[in-house]
């Protein structure tokens, strides 16, 4: 068990708190609060609500993974005594169901594998009393609207006395502008407790909420998303995250996080939903 387990199993004990609570937690645990939320979040076990500055534990839930032989990840809420519980329905000989040995991350907390038959599985959870849920990465795509400047972002102009400055495409890094009237594109504005990203657009300021959709709204002509249909692998610049939910999405394919580098590879992600993905961002599917 390493500090992102901790601190899982103390989220899920508590149930809900706030901000403050977590960062508290999460520095005693040696663990930077906001990677850590990112985390958890990615793989489905925690939500954060960043307007009222609170978490809750999300329900332990049964995803079953595609291409897997009939394998489910159990992700959600791990209270104390759960996997005991999983563990010894398992063990009881009513279903064909084998729960494999924790499989440790080292950036998150450890993955949670069952396999069994298919029939079994609903059954299965339900006598746990967890859902059980199929297909999730693309139910969850779909209920989200393709992000533009309507829905993604915010009339509103960054207080003049920050400092703020724009990301070049050509050079790829954030810096001051080239010429002294302000560019198009993508902005950082360098807020009193964090940065807040910005578009300008056809000489108007819009405030991304979801500050991970800012370079897809700016960078029309960047390629973020790369999609290998042979390894069924996603990967996406580190430059330009997905936003929450589509990297939850990408994450509970496998329950595992990307690997990280220049380029955050997801794996396990069929052509379909890469495709679904893209076109939440906006993005042409031909384009990744």
């Amino acid at each position: 068990m390493n500090a992102f387990d901790t601190l899982l199993r103390w989220a899920s004990e508590v149930g809900s708190s706030s901000w403050q609570c977590w960062g508290d937690t999460a520095h005693y645990l040696g663990l930077e609060p906001s990677g850590a939320a990112r985390a958890l979040s990615d793989l489905g076990h925690v939500e954060f609500d960043w307007v009222a500055n609170r978490f809750a534990a999300a329900p332990p839930t049964a995803i079953l993974l595609p291409r897997s032989s009939g394998c489910i990840l159990i992700t959600g809420a791990r209270p104390g005594g759960l996997r005991k519980r999983i563990e010894a329905l398992a063990t009881n000989g009513e279903f064909d169901v084998e729960v494999y040995p924790e499989i440790a991350q080292t950036a998150g907390p450890a993955t949670w594998l069952a396999e069994g038959r298919l029939d079994d599985f609903g059954a299965f959870c339900g006598e746990l009393g967890i859902a059980y849920a199929v297909q999730s990465g693309r139910q969850l795509v779909g209920e989200l609207a393709v992000a533009n400047i309507q829905t993604a972002a915010l009339r509103e102009h960054p207080h003049d006395r920050l400092p703020r400055d724009w990301f070049d495409e050509s050079r790829r890094t954030f810096g001051p502008p080239a010429r002294t009237a302000t560019p198009d594109g993508w902005w950082r504005v360098h807020e009193a407790r964090r940065k807040a990203y910005y578009v300008y657009k056809s000489g108007e300021w819009y405030r991304v909420p979801v500050r991970e959709y800012a370079p897809y709204l700016a960078c029309r002509a960047s390629t973020f998303l790369c999609y290998n249909e042979s390894a069924k692998t996603l990967s996406v610049d580190s430059l330009a995250p997905l936003p929450p939910l589509l990297a939850r999405a990408a994450t509970l394919q496998s329950g595992r996080l990307p690997l990280r580098g220049e380029w955050l590879g997801y794996v396990n992600v069929d052509g379909d939903l890469a495709e679904a993905i893209a076109s939440r961002l906006g993005l042409p599917f031909q384009g990744i």
